[in-house]
């Protein structure tokens, strides 16, 4: 039984041995379609623009740079409450429109990027 013990083991260390000396190669990482579709569904999509209506009072315009300032009701299709909000526009929209005017307006945009696309006074 000793010889068959002595035997295992001595040609058990040269292959013990053999190993030592390798590192163990990994497979390069394969995408797979799960992958992709995992890394597109963790991606957040851009919102889409939203648009609204409101009416309100013209705090400040400036129609050459195209900003205007309005104080304004609720905006129920977008779920805004009356405020305060300053809007880009189009400097041709502004003509003729001055501070204190009363204004009927339409918005459109996304976060905190809205610009008035039309606006008459009331």
């Amino acid at each position: 039984m000793k010889k068959t013990l002595m035997i295992a083991t001595l040609m058990a260390v040269p292959l013990t041995l053999s190993a030592c000396g390798k590192k163990t190669e990994q497979p390069a990482p394969v995408a797979t379609q799960a992958m992709d579709k995992q890394a597109m569904d963790a991606m957040a999509a851009p919102a889409a623009p939203k648009t609204g209506s409101g009416e309100g009072k013209v705090v400040s315009v400036n129609a050459s740079t195209g900003a205007i300032t309005i104080e304004h009701g609720p905006i129920q299709q977008i779920d805004w409450p009356a405020m305060t909000m300053g809007f880009t526009a189009k400097p041709e929209l502004l003509k003729g429109i001055a501070a204190g005017d009363k204004v009927a307006f339409e918005i459109k945009g996304s976060g905190e990027n809205y610009e008035v696309t039309s606006i008459r006074k009331e």
